[in-house]
Order: structure tokens, then sequence, then C-alpha cells
């Protein structure tokens, strides 16, 4: 249901496109659901059994590196870590023509480096949600490419990660943030603010999470 959420706004672009900071939240919920639904077939079917989309499961690992990597680019620039910035300071096309099996190794590169420097970093873009998803990212990666420094990932390792990570886009991109730009435009797009509202009320009832419903607008 909440592919139908979004699915709506990519429809009504025109309409989004409005308000610029809702097509970045898009793109995140959109990269997590690409993570739910790979760990969800782990989760319902034997590992050796399960046909994983190594395209879509690269973009999202290059995806979420870059999120990660562009923080560490701008801290590496104001405190002047040359050898940092180097590191990170890289366009997306620079991780879409690496070989397939060295993608994963330069996610892992710009994870280590993000885990390092969290604590001084974070506020620059990035923060431990973002570094946890893109090791998942990483390892359901390496199991598509049946990488063999890859650890087996569990049916019950699956089904946890997929709910955390479901539970925390529900949360905080969806609740915290798409909801209140949608509510912008309430008077300007009634059509459009009325869709969503059903399509969230769908999410709402078919959601296990435990999060908070939407606050209605007065």
């Amino acid at each position: 249901m909440l592919k139908t959420t979004v699915q709506l706004c990519r429809k009504n672009k025109p309409i989004t496109d409005t308000v610029p900071a809702m097509d970045p939240v898009l793109q995140t919920i959109e990269t997590k659901l690409i993570l739910v639904d790979n760990l969800n077939q782990i989760g319902t079917s034997p590992t050796q059994g399960v046909t994983i989309d190594t395209k879509l499961l690269r973009k999202a690992m290059t995806m979420l590196t870059l999120k990660s990597a562009n923080a560490l680019a701008a801290y590496a620039s104001v405190t002047k870590k040359n050898e940092l910035f180097e590191k990170t300071n890289h366009p997306e096309a620079f991780y879409n023509e690496l070989r397939k099996d060295d993608a994963d190794d330069a996610s892992h590169e710009i994870h280590t480096l993000g885990e390092k420097h969290l604590k001084e970093a974070a506020d620059y873009g990035y923060n431990a949600a973002d570094l946890d998803n893109l090791k998942t990212a990483i390892s359901l990666y390496r199991t598509a490419m049946q990488d063999p420094r890859q650890a087996i990932i569990t049916s019950s390792q699956a089904k946890k990660q997929a709910k955390e990570i479901l539970k925390d886009t529900i949360n905080n991109n969806l609740n915290n943030q798409l909801d209140k730009m949608v509510n912008t435009l309430q008077t300007t797009q009634p059509n459009f603010y009325n869709k969503y509202q059903q399509a969230r009320i769908i999410i709402q009832i078919g959601s296990r999470t435990d999060e908070k419903p939407p606050a209605t607008p007065q």
C-alpha cells in the first residue's frame, strides 16, 4: 500500500514538483522499499531459491552510498580533511560505472568511513539509520552476487530487518515528512490531497507497525 501512495505522487509530478523537498523524500522511500521487498523474499523463501533483482538493489545501494558520501564530503571540506574528501567526493556516475564486483566494495568503504566519522559528521546529512540501511543493501547485493564473503541472511534476520526498515519508513519518511508536505497542498490541490488521504487510510489500516496515525489536518 505504501507503494500505491508513492505511485500516486509520481503520477502527479506537476503537482508534487511545487514542493521541491518532496522528491528526495519519495526517492528515499522508494530506495527503502527495494530493501524491504528483497528482505521479504528471503524471509518467505529458502535463500537458495530467492531471485534478487541485482539492478534494483545496486541502485538502492548507490543511493544510500551517495547520501553518506555526500555528507562526509561536506564535512571533510569544512574541516579540511583532504584525504577523506578525495575518498567521498564522487558523483553518482562514478558508482554506476564500477564493475559489478567492485560496486559493493566502494559502498562498503563509504559505510566504514561513515561509521568512523559519524559522531562529528552526522550534522552534515546522514545518521546511524542511514548506515544500517546501507549495510543491509550491501549484504543483499552480495547475497545476490553470491559473494563468498557474505554470510547467508537467514529468514528470521530478513523478516526482522524488513520490519525495522518499514517501520522507520512509515514513522519518519511518511508520517513526519511526506504527509506534512502534502498537507501544504490541501487548499491549492484539493483533488490530489483527497486521493492521497485515501491512500494513507489504507496504509494505516494495513500497517502492522506501531506508528502513530497521521493527524487529521484542521
